[in-house]
């Protein structure tokens, strides 16, 4: 693996990695010694020929990561169009506008006992443990973002049997296997009938 500070043109790290038999799926490349910035990562083979495929943009800055910042923003001069400053180094226009995706994450319910599933539901059982609940697509974390169910409600039976599960709130996001997950703690609910 190597590291290269952007624009640089010597690489700031270095890592050999090898497997006694087969082929390496997952390394651990250590960049705590690096300075905050912008860095491109890049896999090569014994003979130092990049994989293709295999080269990407990072951003250290180990400040974010203890404070738990969500994301980075690099804010670049741009150039042509999309430069921010004109010739004279001033602003060009006084109007810029930052537009982010949805926070969308897998909604995960923890109940402190094995929960039950009734019919209609949207969430399923995560792994072997039946306490943890889980959404099998992201949702929004918005104020337009519903429930889930637990229940749907049966139109044939003259009693509603809907039970909705809150959403999350937007400050309990937890990053697992490469996906982002909003958690919520809650007590077992009883479904059926």
């Amino acid at each position: 693996m190597r590291v290269t500070r952007a624009g640089a043109a010597t690489p700031a790290s270095e890592q050999n990695f090898s497997a006694e038999q087969g082929l390496l799926s997952q390394v651990q490349v250590d960049l705590r010694t690096l300075p905050s910035g912008t860095y491109r990562l890049e896999l090569l083979d014994d003979a130092d020929t990049l994989f293709p495929g295999h080269t990407t943009s990072i951003f250290i800055a180990a400040d974010a990561r203890s404070a738990g910042a969500f994301g980075v923003i690099e804010i670049d001069r741009g150039t042509a169009d999309y430069a921010l400053l004109d010739g004279a180094g001033a602003l060009r226009s006084p109007r810029y506008t930052l537009r982010f995706l949805n926070r969308s994450t897998r909604w995960r319910y923890i109940f402190p006992a094995a929960q039950a599933i009734g019919a209609g539901a949207d969430v399923a059982h995560e792994g072997a443990d039946p306490r943890v609940l889980v959404t099998a697509n992201a949702r929004p974390l918005s104020r337009f973002g519903a429930g889930s169910y637990l229940q749907a409600d049966v139109s044939a039976t003259p009693v509603s049997e809907e039970i909705l599960l809150p959403a999350p709130e937007a400050n309990c996001l937890r990053r697992q296997n490469a996906e982002w997950f909003s958690e919520t703690h809650l007590p077992n609910l009883t479904v059926g009938p």
